[in-house]
């Protein structure tokens, strides 16, 4: 019986590790000794403690490994008595703050820290070594962040509760958890009810955080300030017995997404937690302001949400909005003359304008086109094998080329006296492929995805007159001039003697874009087709290109306009030529146009670029 649980100890020893192998052990040895005697079980006591003292120092090397793996400390015990601190946290809520420069650059980038104890800490990153860590994390991931400076927290306004601050160095090593406890907390605040917000009123030691349902929301308003003029918005939020305020300003006015919710309102309670807010008291109501840091989280998944949510599903109606929206100053038909003289963006930020202009020249040193987030269409930048959105909000890996063409335009008939003022327009996305015909996928495969590169396709619009809807985008408040966005090109007005230039993508001459005209083509010029076919033949670029002769430029451009053109040549009084021909053969053409237009943009080259740094569209 002795030797059948020194054996066992002895295989169990390696097997299950440090612990059970001493309960084995000890068990074993004390009922050998009494079955056999002390002599007999001498020489297996001696291999049981051999293989004991092999898995004791098997299990310390365990043991060390895993403890140098998991060994981190918790956000509750960082404190400036040591600066090699590594913690295991969420990253959440970041933030800019920008010098007053002219154009701003950024100061530092603030973020929380958020560990799995929901202890909170703030951190930033200063602009020496923004480069070096922004790029390394991504908005609500868990990282170890390893090597940081711990320092006093600030006196006033802290957005969490805890005595220090973390400041990354060059030093600091940062490694994401791919494998995250669906039980890691997701969000860092610290809820206070209504009563709680009302008793800390003008108490400025730390921001606050509240929850509620929203009841209703205002639209943004320019109102003017101390420091300038800037949007506000207005959300009342209510717990089922009292309501507040929350007073959004900024781009926060803007870029919180009003309709969305209230749409969402219609379906049940709309539950908004705001993170990083002060509280006071303005005309008997508990009022909200939102810092530079505040957040905002919609139907949180919080318990706070749950029991909300079940309190008052039944009691509260849809939410409402909160007055009529802003009366548009000077709308309607302007010139471009008077669009310059709007030199304060915001007096006519949210206003539409529609102007006959001509276009000019682009803009010096703006890219024509960027990488776009598919997500959300702001910049992406290369990341690896994927590409990275410039958003913190948004998780996107993909992007997509996408047009962004910033040009100068000025009066249709140049002033009897003077220069014609000139004014800043931009163009995005599909308002691109309106002026110059041609996907810019295909476009920028025709330049080489080279941003250098001016395609003869944008050049050729200079000195064209169209009708454009604009408005302010947000993105000419932080500018010298007030610049307009391109909402709509609605038609075209072109002289007879510019007629035959035009592109030969389906913009009218003479009319709306998208209603294609037989055009005369001037005498000795080539049909549409035998253009294209021409182009497609020879490395050579049409005269007036402002871009190099190479077969890479003009090939994609001719295939593009080639499978464009018409399938026969006939001419336009030869109507009965194309009914002659079958349905099926109509049918089989067009499908295999189809199907080779998605060719050229399925092979177009995928290697990641370094894009130009640009602003992107609201």
């Amino acid at each position: 019986m002795g030797v059948v649980w020194l054996d066992a100890a002895s295989s169990l020893c390696c097997d299950l590790g440090l612990r059970r192998a001493f309960f084995v052990a000890a068990i074993g040895a004390v009922w050998s000794m009494l079955c056999l005697g002390v002599p007999r079980c001498r020489f297996l006591l001696v291999r049981l403690f051999v293989v004991a003292g092999a898995a004791f120092v098997v299990g310390l090397v365990d043991v060390g490994l895993r403890f140098q793996s998991m060994a981190y400390a918790f956000l509750k015990d960082v404190n400036p008595d040591s600066q090699r601190w590594r913690v295991k946290v969420r990253v959440v809520r970041f933030s800019q703050f920008l010098t007053k420069d002219q154009p701003p650059r950024v100061q530092r980038i603030d973020f929380i820290m958020l560990d799995e104890k929901n202890k909170s800490m703030e951190c930033n990153i200063p602009q020496r070594w923004i480069a070096t860590h922004r790029a390394r994390l991504v908005e609500d991931h868990v990282y170890f962040i390893h090597y940081f400076e711990v320092v006093n927290a600030r006196s006033t306004h802290r957005p969490v509760d805890h005595d220090y601050l973390a400041r990354l160095t060059k030093h600091t090593e940062i490694t994401e958890v791919t494998t995250v406890a669906p039980d890691f907390p997701l969000y860092a605040c610290t809820i206070c009810s209504f009563a709680e917000l009302a008793a800390k009123a003008d108490k400025r030691e730390r921001l606050l955080d509240g929850i509620g349902v929203l009841k209703k929301c205002g639209h943004p308003n320019m109102v003017t300030t101390a420091s300038g003029t800037k949007p506000l918005r207005n959300v009342i939020i209510t717990d089922g017995s009292e309501t507040a305020s929350v007073a959004l300003w900024g781009n926060h006015a803007n870029e919180f997404e009003a309709q969305r919710y209230m749409d969402m309102s219609l379906q049940g309670p709309v539950i908004l937690l705001f993170c990083g807010v002060t509280t006071s008291h303005f005309q008997g109501r508990l009022t909200l302001q939102g810092s530079p840091t505040c957040r905002w989280y919609v139907n949180p998944l919080l318990p706070e949400t749950a029991m909300l949510r079940e309190s008052l599903s039944k009691t509260l109606c849809p939410a409402e909005w909160l007055g009529a929206p802003p009366q548009q100053a000077d709308p309607g038909n302007v010139t471009v003359t008077q669009l310059a003289g709007f030199d304060n963006p915001h007096e006519v930020w949210g206003n539409t304008y529609t102007v006959v202009a001509k276009i000019k020249e682009l803009k010096g040193n703006e890219p024509w086109w960027y990488m776009s987030c598919t997500l959300c269409k702001k910049r992406s930048d290369p990341y690896g094998d994927a590409y990275k959105c410039t958003n913190p909000k948004c998780t996107g890996k993909s992007a997509v080329p996408r047009y962004r063409i910033t040009f100068f335009v000025t009066e249709p008939e140049p002033p009897a006296e003077g220069e014609a003022p000139a004014v800043e327009f931009i163009c995005f996305g599909p308002n691109g492929d309106e002026l110059t015909g041609v996907p810019v996928d295909v476009l920028a495969a025709a330049t080489g995805y080279d941003q250098a590169v001016i395609p003869e396709h944008i050049t050729r619009l200079y000195g064209r007159t169209y009708e454009f809807g604009v408005s302010v985008r947000g993105g000419s408040l932080q500018n010298d001039n007030t610049t307009f966005r391109v909402d709509t090109v609605r038609n075209a007005v072109v002289p007879a003697d510019q007629a035959a230039a035009l592109h030969p993508l389906g913009l009218d001459p003479a009319g709306a874009p998208g209603q294609a005209q037989q055009v005369e083509a001037p005498a000795g010029a080539p049909g549409q087709a035998q253009q294209a076919e021409a182009n497609a033949g020879t490395p050579e670029i049409a005269a007036g290109a402002s871009t190099p002769a190479r077969d890479v430029i003009s090939s994609p451009i001719a295939q593009y306009e080639q499978l464009q053109a018409p399938k026969n040549d006939v001419s336009a009084d030869d109507s009965d030529s194309d009914e002659s021909l079958p349905p099926e053969a109509h049918a089989a053409t067009e499908a295999a146009s189809t199907r080779e237009l998605k060719r050229l943009k399925r092979n177009r080259p995928g290697r990641k670029l370094q894009m130009a740094s640009s602003n992107d569209d609201d």
